[in-house]
């Protein structure tokens, strides 16, 4: 299958930000309860002037309600579709490894992306250490928090004691002063926007349509929860009233006070009680209605994958080549992502193959024993032949070492390039190359 795509980056300007959260807050109120008001008022007069008061307060109410969560949801979704993601470097491919399994978004992130997180080659994740306050797996290479030491060309804060005095002795191999895929892709190159410099990977995103969805169904969806809202309100106005008469009754021995109090204590125990159980089953249904949107077309990371004859997932310490669309993501804590993931092809999986001779990865603790990378990749130049354990020991600070790691990134990219090149497409479509039966075998000869 083709990767989906649905939202577009945009050029960035000095001073401009991103959709974000705050941002989502604000249509709320700039797009959905101010204009509502209004409308709402509006139309409350001119129907209750025609058809009375009752009936014109429910169509003011309603129709403010409707219009104003239109227009915010509206809003919200060519935001999040069109105002979200700042274009970095274009269309871009990487290799690397799977730091773990795909994952999906949950409806609470507004997102139902699929995505797996890439650890540029030649940069090692080291040992498992579990996981760290947010959730996500940490490994001994990964940064332990926030730093501005590439700004500087110095290494950045990282997790494992041996990791911390390998990048110390080696500090080329720094994820974002490595001079090659992390300082590409991940290293902060937007000075205005703010960064989560803790991120030592690079996301990959295959998009889903929920915010399509959430725009198509716009109107629809406000008209529902407005007229579920009213009902809350109903039930909480009866309940409170028959709350508060018979606090009354309870209270009334003690004259006109009593009943006063009572009133107030019955009101409100009686509004919430019929309020909260009409409100609490609307909350169900618009989250499972929700949730069926965010349901139906999630992202899903097959749609981008082209490398393996039988399909294979792509999983967890996969080492893959990918192309995807090089952006800025400010809705979360600022980083860089491919969004969309464009496709993804596997190199070979470590578990199953040992080190493959197409993959390098640095290894500080190579021992002289080690099986060094075999040189007979078709194609290999001369000059980069010859890795020693010295050159795996020392990783980027190795000039042979570094030119390996950039001729095996582009010897992929290049071939991953072509499927996206129009001329490639171009000559795809040529009648010498849509046959149905070989030409070998039918003995037709292109012109």
């Amino acid at each position: 299958m083709a990767f989906k795509k649905y939202t577009q980056c945009y050029v960035h300007t000095p001073g401009d930000k991103p959709f974000n959260e705050s941002g989502l807050a604000g249509l709320a109120l700039l797009y959905g309860v101010l204009p509502g008001i209004l409308f709402g008022a509006l139309t409350g007069i001119a129907v209750g002037f025609l058809a009375g008061g009752p009936i014109g307060a429910f169509a003011g109410l309603f129709s403010g309600l409707t219009v104003g969560l239109t227009l915010a949801l509206t809003k919200a979704a060519d935001e999040w579709l069109k105002h979200r993601l700042v274009c970095v470097s274009g269309v871009q491919c990487a290799v690397g490894f799977v730091r773990r399994n795909p994952e999906n978004s949950e409806l609470g992130k507004f997102d139902n992306d699929q995505f797996f997180d890439l650890s540029p080659m030649p940069h090692p994740a080291g040992a498992f250490l579990g996981k760290d306050a947010k959730g996500d797996d940490k490994f001994e290479y990964d940064y332990s928090g926030p730093s501005d030491n590439y700004k500087s060309n110095l290494p950045g804060l990282i997790v494992g004691t041996d990791a911390r005095n390998n990048i110390a002795s080696h500090p080329k191999n720094d994820m974002l002063t490595d001079g090659e895929q992390g300082t590409k892709f991940i290293k902060p190159s937007i000075v205005d926007l703010p960064y989560d410099t803790s991120r030592s990977w690079l996301h990959c995103e295959a998009e889903g349509d929920f915010w399509i969805r959430i725009r198509d169904l716009a109107t629809a969806l406000s008209a529902l929860i407005a007229l579920l809202a009213i009902a809350t309100g109903v039930a909480t106005y009866a309940g409170a009233a028959a709350g508060a008469a018979k606090g009354c009754a309870i209270g009334g021995f003690l004259g006109p006070i009593g009943c006063f109090f009572g009133a107030i204590v019955g009101g409100i125990i009686g509004g919430a009680a019929a309020g909260g159980a009409v409100g609490g089953g609307s909350y169900l249904l618009v989250k499972a209605i929700l949730q069926a949107v965010f349901d139906t077309n999630p992202g899903n990371v097959e749609d981008a994958n082209i490398g393996d004859a039988a399909f294979k997932p792509i999983s967890e310490n996969d080492r893959v080549a990918v192309v995807g669309e090089h952006v800025y993501d400010g809705f979360h804590e600022g980083w860089h992502e491919f969004h969309p993931l464009m496709s993804v092809v596997k190199l070979a999986d470590k578990r199953e193959q040992g080190e493959s001779d197409y993959y390098l990865q640095w290894n500080p603790a190579f021992l002289d024993s080690d099986p060094l990378p075999k040189d007979d990749v078709p194609g290999m130049p001369n000059d980069i032949k010859g890795i020693t354990p010295d050159d795996m020991r020392v990783g980027l600070e190795s000039d042979r070492f570094r030119r390996r790691v950039e001729w095996l990134k582009d010897r992929w990219c290049g071939l991953m390039s072509e499927a996206f090149d129009p001329a490639v497409g171009t000559m795809q479509q040529g009648l010498s190359n849509r046959w149905t039966i070989h030409p070998d075998v039918d003995g037709c000869v292109p012109g």
